[in-house]
Formats: structure tokens, sequence, C-alpha cells
């Protein structure tokens, strides 16, 4: 069996490690043994990784599969950066936690979202992401993913794009969506407005089907949500105005296991900026908020 991740584009749990901008300087060494037991894990693809401040992303295309003979202990992701290749003394800048795997049973295909900590340091770093199993009395090391080396100033990686905000008026919305309406979530940047490149910004297209449902697709999901659309007044560059605001929700009707909320400013009368605000819960039961997303939008 493939083991979910996160249904549709939910985010991860925000742990905290060290401060953000801080100098606290982890030893890598005191977290997990560097040493791996290569028959543990296997992966097959591509594990890799992006900060947009103050989100991180890991992405996996392919397998990360379990090739032990047992089932393994809860299984996390780190990353490090470190002066020298890892292990080395260094900071854990993101890290989340996947789950457990029962034996011969992979992760496939996913990309999950957590909080950076990203501190205040200066100079180039090596960075690896670290695939750890805690066995119940340590964590351990069972595969190593050396991604090269990023510049940082200032705690700030040198080649993050900001998004510029759109400053054009907001103009009233429609006062309501119908079956055949498309909307398309273009742009994306944090709430800091740190623009994600252009490879972890995938278009999200949301498709009326009915008066309450909606087919939600990106290039790797393609599912059915339900949708409440209402006018509403948000702020916009710290004003209130008028906005479009767009709920979907997933699962039971009375427990939704995932929720978005997407303000739409419109700023013509089919496209815009939209905020959206998501929300759900993993199969362990935790409950997710994203800290909120910007970009633009166009009305089909």
């Amino acid at each position: 069996m493939t083991r979910p991740i996160l249904p549709l584009d939910l985010p991860a749990p925000q742990f905290e490690t060290a401060p953000v901008k801080t100098a606290l300087c982890l030893i890598a060494m005191m977290f997990c043994l560097a040493r791996l037991d290569a028959s543990v894990f296997g992966l097959n693809g591509d594990l890799t990784w992006n900060i947009t401040e103050p989100q991180c992303d890991f992405r996996l295309k392919g397998d990360l599969k379990n090739l032990g003979g047992v089932g393994t202990g809860v299984i996390k992701l780190v990353l490090w950066a470190t002066k020298a290749p890892y292990p080395s003394a260094g900071y854990n800048v993101a890290e989340i936690t996947l789950g457990q795997l029962s034996t011969g049973e992979p992760y496939s295909d996913f990309t999950v979202k957590t909080k950076s900590h990203v501190p205040f340091i200066n100079d180039t770093f090596y960075f690896t992401i670290a695939v750890v199993e805690y066995t119940g009395t340590m964590w351990r090391n069972v595969l190593l993913v050396p991604t090269g080396t990023k510049a940082l100033f200032n705690g700030d990686f040198v080649e993050q794009e900001k998004w510029i905000f759109p400053i054009a008026p907001v103009v009233a919305p429609p006062e309501s969506i119908g079956n055949g309406d498309v909307i398309k979530l273009l742009e994306r940047a944090t709430g800091e407005f740190n623009k994600f490149p252009l490879g972890w910004r995938e278009q999200i297209t949301l498709t009326a089907t009915t008066s309450n449902k909606m087919d939600y697709v990106t290039k790797s999901r393609d599912a059915t949500v339900r949708y409440e659309y209402s006018v509403n007044t948000a702020k916009y560059r710290n004003k209130k105005v008028s906005s479009g605001k767009l709920v979907l929700t997933a699962g039971d009707i009375d427990d939704p296991t995932f929720k978005n909320t997407i303000s739409l400013f419109f700023q013509g009368p089919n496209y815009g900026t939209y905020k959206s605000v998501v929300s759900g819960t993993l199969w362990t039961g935790t409950i997710l908020t994203s800290a909120g997303t910007w970009g633009t939008f166009k009305l089909q």
C-alpha cells in the first residue's frame, strides 16, 4: 500500500526548533547518529526541498520505501545547513514528521510543508536532507540526501525573490459563482511576500461543477471538494474592502479533513489578488493551519 501524505495542498505541522534569525548553532551529531543502515530505507526518485521564508517544502518524486523486515519507528525529515559536508556542526532549519511505515511500504509522490527556521547567518552552506527514525531511545539516520550549497546573507537566501504586491484598487466582487466558472490561482507568495520559485508554485484550477461542488486540480492532484461563496469584507493593504469569500472543504460535513478559505480581491471583472489560508487534519489526527499565502487569480 502506498501511504498517503496529505490530501490536496495542506500545510504540515510547524515544529519549534531554534528561533528564526538567531545565531544558535545546533550540533547535527547531537540530534542523530551519523552512521547509516543502508538496508533500512531505499529512495527511488528525487527528494528535494525549497525554503520560501517562512515556509519549507519537502517534495518526493518517486518512492521512499521501508526495506527492512519490520515496521519502522516514527520517521522524520530534517533539513540541515552545515559549513562542511554533513555530518558536521550546523543548523536544523526545518523538520517534519511523516509517521511510520510497515515492512515494504513506501511513501510516494508527495509535497509537504512546514515552518522554516533560518538563523541570522552569512556565507555559503551545504544543505542535506536527513531521513531519520526514532528507535525508542534515539534518532538515527536511515538515509542522507545531499542537495548542494546555498548562499545566505543575514539569514536570507541570496536568490530569494520578493513578490510585488498589486496596487490596483479593489472593485466589487461578483455576487455569485455559477456552474462552469473557473478560478485559476496563479502566483504564490508567503505572508512575508517572498515569492515561491516557479517549480514550487503549481497553478491551482478550481472549476464549479454544481452549485456546491468544485474540481480542485493541480499538476499532481485532482479532487472534488465542496464550496461556499459569499461576498464579505476583508483586509487588503491594511484597508477593509469588499471581497469574494470562497470556502472549500473535504471530508465529512460536520468534521472536515480539509478547509481552504480564499479571499478574492477583484481588481477587474475577472482578475485580482487572493489570500489563501488552509487548515486540515493528518491521518494522525493532528489539526494544521497554514500562515497564509498570497497570489494573483483569474476568473474564466
